[in-house]
């Protein structure tokens, strides 16, 4: 509705306040006034259910949050990354997004079991968690891959923030249920709106294709900016090839 409706309901609420007050000789609060005054002056409510705001807080933080790593989702990353680029056309504020993904994940499965893949999944959450800073957004992105929005944040500082999550995963050991260590690493792309993309799909993909580059040689962060512009995702004929072309734009 528009500000004047709103503001009109609003000053409506006030006064049923003061009306329910005076007529049950009780003080009436704005939630069972506003409950009231929808259900009956203006019937805009026809089968109203009171939540306790806790309960509904959880609920709505629960429908966000990975259940294995307590890190945010990707419905939330797909709700928080638009937020990031209105906020740049607001106050022109750049923000910078990383894109990890644990290295030779499936041979941590096949070779440990799916137990030791989780508790490979849940450290690469705990140290993200653990250098983010709170205005930071983590994200399992998917399977075995990460993402984590750095408002405020240019490609340089960006880039030191994920070598310091390499590095932190690299001297990380991870014991499982077989009590064997298991050592495993990262690889990041790093890309930096407004400079690198115009809009969040594009960021998205570039975000990718850095990674994509980090992943030819594994444990390596790389920044778009480093990668030819040019460059394509290759496919399965050329991959080999694409690899060792990007040998020549170090991170």
């Amino acid at each position: 509705m528009t500000a004047e409706a709103a503001k009109e309901i609003w000053v409506n609420i006030i006064r049923h306040i003061q009306n329910l007050s005076s007529k049950l000789d009780r003080n009436v609060g704005v939630h069972v006034a506003a409950c009231d005054y929808f259900l009956t002056d203006r019937v805009v409510v026809k089968h109203p259910i009171l939540i306790e705001e806790c309960l509904l807080r959880n609920k709505e933080e629960g429908a966000f949050r990975d259940a294995l790593t307590g890190l945010f989702n990707r419905r939330y990353f797909n709700q928080e990354l638009p937020r990031q680029v209105e906020g740049f056309r607001r106050c022109g504020m750049p923000f910078s997004l990383l894109m990890l993904d644990v290295d030779h994940f499936k041979r941590v499965n096949d070779q440990y079991g799916h137990m030791a893949g989780d508790a490979a999944l849940k450290t690469v959450a705990e140290i993200i968690t653990r250098i983010a800073r709170s205005s930071d957004t983590a994200v399992r992105y998917g399977g075995e891959e990460f993402a984590v929005i750095l408002p405020g944040t240019g490609r340089e500082e960006a880039v030191a923030v994920a070598e310091r999550i390499r590095e932190a995963m690299e001297r990380r050991s991870i014991v499982h249920d077989g009590g064997q260590a298991v050592h495993i690493t990262l690889s990041a792309g790093v890309v930096t709106y407004p400079w690198d993309a115009p809009d969040r799909t594009d960021l998205v993909r570039k975000a990718d294709q850095a990674l994509y580059l980090a992943k030819c040689t594994r444990n390596r962060v790389v920044a778009y900016s480093a990668a030819t512009p040019n460059y394509r995702a290759p496919t399965r004929a050329n991959e080999r090839l694409s690899c060792h072309a990007s040998e020549d734009h170090p991170a």
